[in-house]
């Protein structure tokens, strides 16, 4: 999705729709967008289908404010556009990069684009890739792909903040 010439980050997000007049249409409804962001110009844009032909908006990541939200049971990215104080709720889908890291990707190039830096490619690489184990014997034949840690999502505690989040990966013997 990234190249290393135009460095462009693309994906399928969810957007959430506003919300109608008089509150007749409900608190709006969550719909599949495009979304690039331009790494090195610092521009979020967001398209209504993946071939470009109608651009529902083009923000300068600068001048935005970006928060880590939860809507509707799901975690976000609120962008809000400083001019016109505008909001964007975006939320990610099953295809699509975790959102967690588009937040980490577009508050960290916000940050270095405010510097005065060029945001830092490796940030474009979201998981590192699986690492294959040559089997040597024939009991390392059977296990030679090892299995992805299952994410747990917890139950939070009526103590802990709503927006703090944490992950619990599970192994067969112990939880991390």
């Amino acid at each position: 999705m990234a190249s290393a010439d135009k460095q462009v980050i693309s994906g399928w997000l969810l957007r959430r729709t506003t919300m109608g007049f008089f509150q007749v249409k409900g608190t709006g409804d969550w719909s599949r967008v495009w979304c690039e962001f331009d790494v090195l110009a610092g521009l979020f844009a967001v398209y209504l289908d993946g071939e470009k032909h109608r651009r529902l908006l083009n923000w300068k990541i600068q001048v935005c404010t970006i928060n880590h939200v939860r809507n509707d049971g799901r975690f976000c990215i609120e962008l809000e556009y400083g001019q016109q104080r505008k909001k964007e709720t975006f939320a990610s889908t099953s295809k699509s990069y975790d959102i967690e890291w588009w937040f980490d990707v577009l508050a960290s190039s916000k940050l270095a684009l405010a510097e005065g830096r060029v945001p830092n490619p490796p940030l474009l690489v979201r998981t590192p890739g699986v690492v294959t184990h040559v089997p040597v014997g024939k009991k390392d034949k059977v296990k030679a792909t090892p299995k992805p840690l299952r994410r747990r999502q917890p139950k939070l505690s009526a103590s802990i903040q709503r927006f703090e989040r944490f992950t619990v990966y599970e192994t067969r013997t112990h939880f991390y």
